[in-house]
C-alpha cells in the first residue's frame, strides 16, 4: 500500500491543506502547533476510524478555528488499484465514498467494509475501532510525544502474522537466524540488569544513579535560579531604597520649613479661637439682656392693655379721666423707653453676632488658606490625602449639627412665624368717627367725632335709633391671642437658630449643603 495525496479540510488548525506524497520518502518540517502531527493522524483516521464515530474522539478533530465539520480525503494505492477515499466525521451525520480507479464508487457501510478487507483488518469498520485505533499498523505509525516508547507493547499482536508475511517473501530466516537470538538474548540480559520487570530502572543501576545525578543536578539548578532572583531583587531594592534616601534628602529642609510656617499659624489660630470664645461670651450676656428686655417688654404691654380697660370704665368720671391719661402718658413714656432698649438690645446682639460671625469666617478662611497649602506641599499620597482628610473633619467639626429635618423644621417655623405676622397685621380692626349728625354708640359708649378706637373683639355700632352694626375683627380671633401666636413663633424660630448657632434659614440652607459637600469629599477621600 503506497499513499499518494492527502487533503484535509476543517481539521483542528488546517482549514484546506492538500499534501502530494513523494514515492521515496517524504519530509514535513515546521514551528511547534502548526499541524505537523495532525497529518499523519488525519490519513491513520481516515483509514482505520469509521466517519460515524462521535464522542470525544470526534470532538477532538473539530477545528476551533474554522467553521464546518472535519473532512479528510486520501489517495492511496492498495493491490495494483489506485483508490480516492472522503470521509466527513460528523458523529451520526457522518458520511464515507471510496472511489476505485475504475469509477466504480461505494458509500457509508459499503465503502467501510470494503475499505477494512484492502486494510487486511477484521476490526478496523466495526464499532470498537475507536479504541483500537493506537493498535492498528502500530508497526508503521510513530505518534508524537510516544517515540521513545518500547514499540514492542503494540506489535506483539501482529508478530506471528508480521513473521508469516516474511516467510512468503523468503527472509523469516533472517528473523530467526542464531546470531539474532544471541543478541536478543544478550539484550535481555543488559535489560534485565538495568531495569526490573515493571520497566523502571534498578537501584544502583547507572541509568538510575544518572537519574538521581539529574534530579539533584536540575534541583541544584532552581535553587541557583532563586538565588539568583533573590540577589537580582535586592539589587533592584537598594537601587530603589538610594533613590528614594537621595529625594527625601532634598526635599526635607521644605518640610522643616514648612512645619515651622504650620506651627505659626496653628498659634495664630488658637489666639484666633480664644477671641471667638471672648466673643461667643459676649454674644451669650447680649442674648440674656435681650430676653429680659423682651420680658420687660410683655409687663409693658400687660399694663397698657389693662391700662386701656380701666381707661374705658372709668372714661365718664372727669376727674378720673385726667388721671388716667397722665398715667397713660407715663406708661407711654415707659413703652417708649422699654421699645429704645430693645432696639438697642437687638442692636448690640446683631453686632455680636455680626463679630462672631467674622470670627467664624476668619478662623475658616485661615484653616483653608493652610489646608490648601498643605495639600499643595504634601511629599507623598498617602500623607496628602491625611491631611485632607483631616482639614475636611476639623472644617465639619466647626460646622452646626444640621441635618435635612432640622432645616424643614427651622423653615416650617418661619413660615409659622410670618403667617402668625400676617395674621396680627390683619386681625385687629379701627374704628374712627369723622362726622355725624345723630348719635353713635360702640357697644353702649357714644363715641365722639375725631375719636378713634382699636377692636380686638366683636362689638356693636349703633347710629341714631334705627342703625345697628356688628363689627367683628380678624374672623373672630381676638387681636391679643394673634400678637401671642406671634411672639411665640419668632421665639421658637429664634430659639432654634440659637441652638443651632445659626443666623437664619438661609445661614442655614448654606451651612446644610456646606456639611453634605464636606461629607460627599470625606467619603470620597
Amino acid at each position: 500500500m503506497r499513499l499518494i495525496t492527502l487533503t484535509v479540510r476543517n481539521y483542528r488548525v488546517h482549514k484546506d491543506l492538500t499534501v502530494t506524497f513523494d514515492p521515496s520518502r517524504n519530509l514535513i518540517g515546521g514551528p511547534n502547533e502548526c499541524g505537523k502531527s495532525t497529518l499523519a493522524e488525519a490519513a491513520h483516521r481516515a483509514l482505520f476510524l469509521r466517519a460515524k464515530t462521535g464522542g470525544n474522539i470526534q470532538k477532538e478533530m473539530v477545528s476551533t478555528r474554522h467553521l464546518g465539520e472535519p473532512e479528510v480525503l486520501l489517495t492511496f494505492e492498495a493491490g495494483g488499484t489506485r483508490w480516492e477515499l472522503e470521509k466527513r466525521f460528523a458523529a451520526a451525520k457522518g458520511s464515507t465514498r471510496l472511489t476505485s480507479n475504475g469509477g466504480n464508487t461505494l458509500r457509508d457501510d459499503e465503502a467501510e467494509t470494503k475499505l477494512a478487507a484492502l486494510l487486511k483488518t477484521d476490526t478496523a469498520g466495526g464499532r470498537g475501532a475507536a479504541g483500537l485505533l493506537p493498535d492498528l499498523w502500530a508497526h508503521l505509525w510513530v505518534w508524537q510525544g510516544k517515540a521513545g516508547d518500547d514499540p514492542s507493547v503494540h506489535t506483539t499482536a501482529h508478530k506471528a502474522q508480521l513473521i508469516q508475511h516474511l516467510q512468503k517473501d523468503g527472509v523469516a530466516a533472517v528473523l530467526q537466524s542464531a546470531n539474532d537470538q544471541r543478541v536478543a538474548a544478550r539484550i535481555a540480559e543488559t535489560y534485565a540488569e538495568l531495569f526490573t520487570a515493571t520497566g523502571k530502572p534498578k537501584t544502583g543501576s547507572k541509568p538510575e544513579l544518572a537519574r538521581i545525578r539529574l534530579e539533584e543536578a536540575a534541583s541544584a539548578v532552581e535553587k541557583a535560579r532563586d538565588a539568583s532572583a533573590r540577589l537580582a531583587q535586592a539589587a533592584d531594592d537598594h537601587t530603589r531604597a538610594e533613590r528614594d534616601i537621595a529625594e527625601i534628602t532634598a526635599i526635607l529642609p521644605k518640610l522643616r520649613e514648612d512645619r515651622n510656617a504650620t506651627e505659626a499659624k496653628l498659634q495664630q489660630v488658637a489666639n484666633l479661637r480664644r477671641d471667638e470664645e471672648n466673643h461667643r461670651q459676649i454674644h451669650e450676656a447680649a442674648g440674656a439682656r435681650r430676653q429680659e428686655l423682651e420680658t420687660h417688654d410683655r409687663t409693658i404691654r400687660d399694663l397698657q392693655s389693662k391700662l386701656a380697660t380701666h381707661t374705658a370704665a372709668l372714661q365718664p368720671a372727669d376727674e378720673k379721666l385726667a388721671i388716667l391719661t397722665t398715667a397713660e402718658e407715663s406708661a407711654r413714656s415707659a413703652s417708649q423707653t422699654a421699645e429704645t432698649a430693645l432696639r438697642d438690645s437687638a442692636e448690640t446682639v446683631r453686632r455680636a453676632r455680626l463679630r462672631h460671625d467674622l470670627a467664624n469666617a476668619a478662623v475658616t478662611a485661615f484653616e483653608k488658606s493652610e489646608a490648601h497649602q498643605r495639600l499643595s506641599e504634601r511629599a507623598t499620597e498617602a500623607a496628602a490625602i491625611q491631611s485632607d482628610l483631616a482639614a475636611l473633619r476639623s472644617n465639619l467639626a466647626k460646622l452646626p449639627i444640621l441635618d435635612t429635618k432640622d432645616l424643614a423644621r427651622l423653615r416650617k417655623l418661619e413660615s409659622e412665624a410670618g403667617q402668625a405676622v400676617a395674621a396680627l397685621e390683619a386681625m385687629a380692626t379701627g374704628v374712627e368717627l369723622l362726622e355725624s349728625a345723630v348719635p353713635v354708640h360702640l357697644d353702649g359708649e357714644a363715641l365722639a367725632p375725631g375719636e378713634t378706637r382699636i377692636l380686638t373683639e366683636a362689638g356693636e355700632l349703633v347710629i341714631g335709633n334705627g342703625t345697628r352694626l356688628r363689627i367683628r375683627p380678624g374672623g373672630g380671633n381676638s387681636l391679643a391671642t394673634a400678637r401671642t401666636r406671634s411672639e411665640t413663633t419668632r421665639e421658637a424660630l429664634d430659639s432654634a437658630l440659637q441652638a443651632l448657632a445659626l443666623r437664619d434659614t438661609e445661614h442655614a440652607a448654606t451651612v446644610q449643603e456646606h456639611r453634605q459637600t464636606l461629607g460627599q469629599k470625606i467619603a470620597s477621600l
